[in-house]
Protein backbone atom coordinates (compact mmCIF):
# COMPACT_ATOMS: atom_id res chain seq x y z
CA UNK A 1 0.00 0.00 0.00
CA UNK A 2 0.68 3.92 -0.61
CA UNK A 3 1.91 5.87 2.12
CA UNK A 4 -0.26 9.07 1.95
CA UNK A 5 2.77 11.13 1.31
CA UNK A 6 3.14 9.28 -2.17
CA UNK A 7 -0.58 9.53 -2.67
CA UNK A 8 -0.49 13.45 -2.11
CA UNK A 9 3.02 13.36 -4.33
CA UNK A 10 1.25 11.29 -7.21
CA UNK A 11 -1.82 13.34 -7.47
CA UNK A 12 0.41 16.69 -7.33
CA UNK A 13 2.49 15.25 -10.83
CA UNK A 14 -1.12 14.16 -11.93
CA UNK A 15 -2.52 17.43 -11.65
CA UNK A 16 0.69 19.01 -13.26
CA UNK A 17 0.40 16.69 -15.99
CA UNK A 18 -3.08 17.35 -16.66
CA UNK A 19 -3.18 21.26 -16.06
CA UNK A 20 -0.53 21.93 -18.51
CA UNK A 21 -1.48 19.55 -21.71
CA UNK A 22 -0.02 21.88 -24.65
CA UNK A 23 1.41 25.62 -25.04
CA UNK A 24 1.08 27.47 -28.63
CA UNK A 25 -0.73 31.20 -29.06
CA UNK A 26 -3.49 32.25 -28.40
CA UNK A 27 -5.64 33.45 -24.97
CA UNK A 28 -7.99 31.13 -22.56
CA UNK A 29 -11.77 31.21 -22.36
CA UNK A 30 -12.52 32.25 -18.57
CA UNK A 31 -14.31 29.30 -17.23
CA UNK A 32 -15.72 28.84 -13.50
CA UNK A 33 -17.41 25.30 -12.69
CA UNK A 34 -17.44 22.70 -9.36
CA UNK A 35 -14.79 19.89 -8.65
CA UNK A 36 -14.40 16.90 -7.05
CA UNK A 37 -12.53 14.50 -6.08
CA UNK A 38 -13.35 10.74 -4.76
CA UNK A 39 -11.42 7.91 -3.38
CA UNK A 40 -12.70 4.96 -4.19
CA UNK A 41 -12.02 1.25 -3.19
CA UNK A 42 -12.74 -1.05 -5.74
CA UNK A 43 -12.33 -5.00 -4.64
CA UNK A 44 -11.01 -7.81 -6.71
CA UNK A 45 -15.00 -9.00 -5.66
CA UNK A 46 -17.52 -7.38 -3.88
CA UNK A 47 -19.26 -4.03 -4.17
CA UNK A 48 -16.93 -1.06 -4.63
CA UNK A 49 -16.52 1.91 -1.64
CA UNK A 50 -16.26 5.41 -1.64
CA UNK A 51 -14.05 6.32 1.46
CA UNK A 52 -13.48 9.71 -0.02
CA UNK A 53 -15.20 12.80 -1.04
CA UNK A 54 -13.83 16.11 -1.89
CA UNK A 55 -16.20 19.19 -2.98
CA UNK A 56 -15.04 22.38 -4.18
CA UNK A 57 -14.50 25.18 -7.29
CA UNK A 58 -12.07 25.42 -10.50
CA UNK A 59 -11.65 29.06 -11.39
CA UNK A 60 -9.78 29.99 -15.09
CA UNK A 61 -9.26 33.64 -16.38
CA UNK A 62 -8.35 34.67 -19.57
CA UNK A 63 -4.50 34.46 -19.12
CA UNK A 64 -4.45 30.69 -18.58
CA UNK A 65 -4.19 31.23 -14.90
CA UNK A 66 -6.37 28.75 -12.83
CA UNK A 67 -7.42 28.50 -8.90
CA UNK A 68 -8.33 25.08 -8.03
CA UNK A 69 -9.72 24.88 -3.56
CA UNK A 70 -11.47 21.70 -2.18
CA UNK A 71 -12.81 20.31 1.07
CA UNK A 72 -12.77 16.73 1.95
CA UNK A 73 -16.76 16.36 3.27
CA UNK A 74 -15.98 12.78 3.82
CA UNK A 75 -15.28 10.63 5.94
CA UNK A 76 -15.09 13.93 7.77
CA UNK A 77 -14.23 17.61 7.16
CA UNK A 78 -10.83 18.57 6.80
CA UNK A 79 -9.38 21.89 6.22
CA UNK A 80 -9.20 22.92 2.23
CA UNK A 81 -5.98 22.18 -0.05
CA UNK A 82 -5.76 23.64 -3.59
CA UNK A 83 -3.65 24.10 -6.67
CA UNK A 84 -2.93 27.81 -8.28
CA UNK A 85 -1.67 27.75 -11.62
CA UNK A 86 0.37 31.27 -12.85
CA UNK A 87 0.16 30.56 -16.23
CA UNK A 88 2.00 33.99 -17.44
CA UNK A 89 4.79 33.24 -14.50
CA UNK A 90 5.03 29.84 -15.30
CA UNK A 91 4.70 28.80 -11.64
CA UNK A 92 2.41 25.48 -10.50
CA UNK A 93 1.79 25.60 -6.61
CA UNK A 94 0.24 23.38 -4.48
CA UNK A 95 -2.15 24.96 -1.25
CA UNK A 96 -2.24 24.15 2.18
CA UNK A 97 -5.22 26.45 3.84
CA UNK A 98 -4.73 24.95 7.55
CA UNK A 99 -1.06 26.09 7.30
CA UNK A 100 -1.24 28.90 5.03
CA UNK A 101 1.66 27.67 2.51
CA UNK A 102 2.10 27.77 -0.95
CA UNK A 103 4.57 24.76 -2.01
CA UNK A 104 6.17 25.70 -5.44
CA UNK A 105 5.68 22.45 -7.63
CA UNK A 106 6.58 23.53 -10.79
CA UNK A 107 8.56 26.68 -12.32
CA UNK A 108 9.29 26.70 -16.22
CA UNK A 109 8.53 28.80 -18.67
CA UNK A 110 5.28 31.50 -19.30
CA UNK A 111 2.96 29.11 -21.76
CA UNK A 112 0.19 30.41 -23.87
CA UNK A 113 -2.52 28.72 -25.24
CA UNK A 114 -3.19 26.00 -27.93
CA UNK A 115 -4.07 27.42 -31.55
CA UNK A 116 -7.47 25.81 -31.50
CA UNK A 117 -8.11 25.40 -35.31
CA UNK A 118 -4.65 23.28 -35.42
CA UNK A 119 -5.50 21.10 -32.06
CA UNK A 120 -9.37 21.03 -33.12
CA UNK A 121 -7.97 19.68 -36.75
CA UNK A 122 -5.77 17.09 -35.16
CA UNK A 123 -8.12 15.62 -32.86
CA UNK A 124 -10.79 14.91 -35.37
CA UNK A 125 -7.69 12.88 -37.44
CA UNK A 126 -7.35 10.50 -33.81
CA UNK A 127 -8.37 7.59 -33.34
CA UNK A 128 -8.86 8.30 -29.23
CA UNK A 129 -11.98 7.28 -27.65
CA UNK A 130 -14.36 10.50 -26.74
CA UNK A 131 -16.61 11.05 -24.07
CA UNK A 132 -18.94 13.79 -22.74
CA UNK A 133 -18.80 15.24 -19.50
CA UNK A 134 -20.75 18.48 -18.27
CA UNK A 135 -21.82 18.74 -21.59
CA UNK A 136 -18.13 18.95 -23.52
CA UNK A 137 -17.17 16.41 -25.83
CA UNK A 138 -13.27 15.36 -24.72
CA UNK A 139 -10.77 12.91 -25.87
CA UNK A 140 -9.53 10.44 -22.95
CA UNK A 141 -5.64 9.39 -23.01
CA UNK A 142 -3.69 7.48 -20.96
CA UNK A 143 -2.19 9.33 -18.23
CA UNK A 144 1.84 9.58 -17.93
CA UNK A 145 3.43 9.97 -14.56
CA UNK A 146 1.46 9.68 -11.31
CA UNK A 147 1.33 7.75 -8.39
CA UNK A 148 3.55 4.56 -7.98
CA UNK A 149 2.24 1.43 -9.71
CA UNK A 150 -0.57 3.19 -10.75
CA UNK A 151 -2.67 3.21 -14.35
CA UNK A 152 -4.53 6.45 -15.36
CA UNK A 153 -6.04 7.83 -17.73
CA UNK A 154 -7.74 11.48 -18.45
CA UNK A 155 -9.92 13.30 -20.38
CA UNK A 156 -9.00 16.58 -22.58
CA UNK A 157 -10.80 19.03 -24.44
CA UNK A 158 -8.66 20.54 -26.91
CA UNK A 159 -11.40 23.40 -27.81
CA UNK A 160 -11.53 25.06 -24.43
CA UNK A 161 -8.05 23.74 -23.41
CA UNK A 162 -9.46 22.44 -20.05
CA UNK A 163 -9.08 18.75 -18.47
CA UNK A 164 -12.79 17.32 -17.73
CA UNK A 165 -11.49 14.59 -14.98
CA UNK A 166 -8.31 12.49 -14.19
CA UNK A 167 -8.27 9.24 -12.63
CA UNK A 168 -5.56 6.72 -11.51
CA UNK A 169 -6.16 2.86 -10.12
CA UNK A 170 -3.88 1.91 -7.53
CA UNK A 171 -3.09 -1.86 -6.72
CA UNK A 172 -4.42 -2.10 -3.13
CA UNK A 173 -1.83 -5.30 -2.36
CA UNK A 174 -4.79 -7.76 -2.87
CA UNK A 175 -6.26 -7.83 -5.86
CA UNK A 176 -8.36 -4.92 -5.59
CA UNK A 177 -7.15 -1.33 -6.71
CA UNK A 178 -7.49 2.31 -5.01
CA UNK A 179 -9.34 4.77 -7.68
CA UNK A 180 -8.10 8.51 -6.81
CA UNK A 181 -10.69 10.22 -9.69
CA UNK A 182 -10.57 14.39 -9.95
CA UNK A 183 -13.90 15.79 -12.17
CA UNK A 184 -15.41 18.90 -13.30
CA UNK A 185 -19.47 19.50 -13.31
CA UNK A 186 -21.33 22.11 -13.72
CA UNK A 187 -18.87 24.03 -16.05
CA UNK A 188 -19.82 27.46 -17.17
CA UNK A 189 -17.63 28.25 -20.41
CA UNK A 190 -17.43 31.89 -20.59
CA UNK A 191 -17.58 32.91 -17.22
CA UNK A 192 -15.36 35.41 -15.44
CA UNK A 193 -13.83 34.42 -11.99
CA UNK A 194 -14.59 37.32 -9.41
CA UNK A 195 -12.10 40.27 -9.95
CA UNK A 196 -9.26 38.92 -7.31
CA UNK A 197 -10.19 35.73 -7.00
CA UNK A 198 -7.83 33.67 -9.25
CA UNK A 199 -4.40 34.72 -6.99
CA UNK A 200 -2.33 33.87 -5.07
CA UNK A 201 -4.79 33.54 -1.16
CA UNK A 202 -3.67 36.65 0.41
CA UNK A 203 -1.17 36.01 4.07
CA UNK A 204 0.38 32.81 2.40
CA UNK A 205 3.92 32.21 2.54
CA UNK A 206 5.93 30.37 -0.28
CA UNK A 207 7.94 27.21 0.17
CA UNK A 208 10.43 25.42 -2.38
CA UNK A 209 9.01 21.78 -2.70
CA UNK A 210 12.22 19.93 -0.87
CA UNK A 211 11.31 16.68 -2.62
Amino acid sequence: MLSRNQIVIGLVACLAAAMHPAQAADSWTPIVSKLRRTVTEIPSDGPSKVNEVWEGVSLRTHDGSRLERLERIRPRPSAASGTFDDRPKGKFYTLSYSTKTAVLEHDGQPSSRPDRSRTTSRSRDSDQQTEVIAGIPCSVTAMQGGMPGGTGKTCYSREHDLTLYFEVDVPDGSGGVVRHRQEHYEVEIGRAPPPGEVAMPEGFVIQANVD
